[in-house]
């Protein structure tokens, strides 16, 4: 919370630029995002319209994720920056691929889900669960699932189709998410890369005290992201230590007991250590940089388009990365070692021939220097230009 205090300090006076986002305050990657770039470039953050009333901005930046803006709450954005005359533009952190291919894929992906073997842990966790629990969690049919899906999608597609339009600009972080929305107006679309924060970085590395392979990891210990597979494939990795940073997205709830789950999987190996607090991203780039390399791992989604800021923090620490192949590092390419798949064998295959005297660190080093926020481009022009809605 102090950094949105700080954003707001001193901006009684009408704001040229503010930034949506509702999540504002909570342990919300989006959250984060809009507080660093605002905080970078002198912008106001809102997570409500309320706190503009009375002191309308010129532009009106939403930070959209599916999850945490609703349709109808976008459509009150559109009624108040048409009311207003204020210039609307849109980032979309995650793009929806608009095609019956892309929910066809998602059902195949939905029908094999069901016959492919759990992450250890996860296994392990469900084995435990009573009878009645299991029979209950297989009431929802593949039948319903697809109905359910396509509802989801269909409505998903709408809803993005109706961004585009109402948007003056749309800002996009790949080539692919902007590839999948010029089909629907080619003029609007703009690719950012994600900025990242520079910080401090420590001056010696875990492994010079111990001689062990020190392996990093940062993200949310959440169902997408594969940390179980990390495990297993540190196990087959000799003289290794691994190293945690697994917040939670929530206190309560399904994440909680995710996170409860894991941590008694992992407790009986001596040679990890996790955390599952929401850190300050300072702390956590500090603690990334002390690794031999940090690994970023999730579970591979093709029909959207979103790229990961967790591995921002991995970069801004300037040690190696090794990541298996997904649309969320897909503008790494040339920056940062990519896997085929994620697969424990391939990624302790990959470990066993590391070499980090071999390592070449100048991409990651200039990548961080040229993409901080604060040389996050200016997306609006002349702002006091209005804009002429057509109802």
């Amino acid at each position: 919370m102090e950094r949105r205090n700080e954003i707001h300090a001193g901006q009684d006076k009408r704001p040229e630029i503010a930034h949506y986002c509702p999540t504002l305050g909570d342990c919300c990657g989006i959250a984060t995002y809009t507080e660093m770039l605002c905080s970078a470039k002198g912008y106001r953050a809102v997570s409500t319209l309320d706190e503009l009333e009375g002191s309308e901005p010129q532009v009106l930046h939403v930070q959209h994720e599916f999850i945490i803006i609703s349709e109808s709450e976008f459509e009150h954005i559109v009624d108040f920056c048409a009311q207003k005359n204020v210039r609307l533009f849109t980032t979309l952190h995650r793009v929806e691929k608009d095609s019956w291919i892309s929910f066809l894929s998602e059902v195949w992906r939905a029908a094999r889900h069901r016959k492919t073997p759990k992450e250890a842990w996860l296994d392990a966790s469900s084995s435990a669960r009573p009878a009645q629990d299991k029979q209950a969690s297989r009431k929802i049919g593949l039948v319903q699932k697809t109905l359910r899906m396509l509802r989801r999608l269909l409505g998903q597609c709408r809803f993005q189709r109706r961004i585009v339009k109402c948007s003056e600009t749309i800002v996009v972080h790949s080539a692919n998410a902007q590839k999948e929305l010029e089909r629907i107006d080619r003029q609007k679309i703009r690719v950012m890369s994600h900025p990242l924060m520079a910080c401090p970085i420590a001056s010696s590395l875990h492994s010079e005290k111990d001689g062990r392979i020190h392996i990093g990891y940062f993200g949310f210990l959440s169902s997408s992201k594969a940390l179980g597979d990390l495990v297993e494939a540190s196990k087959l990795v000799p003289n290794v230590s691994l190293h945690l940073l697994a917040a939670t997205p929530q206190s309560q709830g399904a994440a909680s007991e995710h996170s409860r789950q894991f941590s008694e999987w992992i407790q009986p190996y001596e040679w990890i250590d996790a955390s599952y607090e929401f850190l300050p991203l300072e702390e956590v780039v500090y603690r990334l940089s002390q690794n031999d390399v940090n690994i970023y791992l999730t579970k591979p989604d093709t029909n959207r388009f979103s790229t990961s800021g967790s591995i921002r923090q991995y970069l801004a620490a300037q040690r190696p990365i090794i990541a298996n192949r997904t649309e969320m590092v897909g503008d790494l390419e040339d920056i940062i070692t990519i896997l085929p798949n994620g697969r424990p064998s391939t990624v302790a295959a990959a470990l066993k021939k590391f070499d980090p005297a071999k390592t070449d660190l100048n991409p990651i080093i200039q990548y961080c220097k040229q993409h901080t926020w604060e040389k996050a481009p200016d997306l609006y022009g002349h702002v006091p230009n209005r804009p002429t809605w057509d109802g």
